[in-house]
């Protein structure tokens, strides 16, 4: 069992905070990513935990249709 167990809440708690502080993806990641894995306007794209959405712009630019999955109402509310 994670250290961490059951404190996932906590990210829900200070959205905006971490959303501010936390760092961004480098786009060699994305391309990494759809290269080994196409991604098109055919595909049909989940993302789980989305946070503030921070790779949602990336996965959408693809043309995929995404369906976007973030449990905390707060980092969800950032999305919006």
């Amino acid at each position: 069992m994670s250290v961490i167990h059951g404190l996932e809440w906590t990210f829900n708690t200070e959205a905006e905070k971490y959303e501010k502080m936390r760092p961004g993806y480098v786009p060699e990641l994305y391309e990494d990513i759809f290269n080994y894995i196409p991604i098109n306007k055919t595909s049909n794209v989940v993302e789980v935990g989305i946070g503030g959405g921070q790779a949602t712009l990336p996965i959408l630019k693809t043309g995929c249709y995404l369906t976007a999955v973030e449990y905390g109402s707060n980092l969800a509310e950032l999305c919006n």
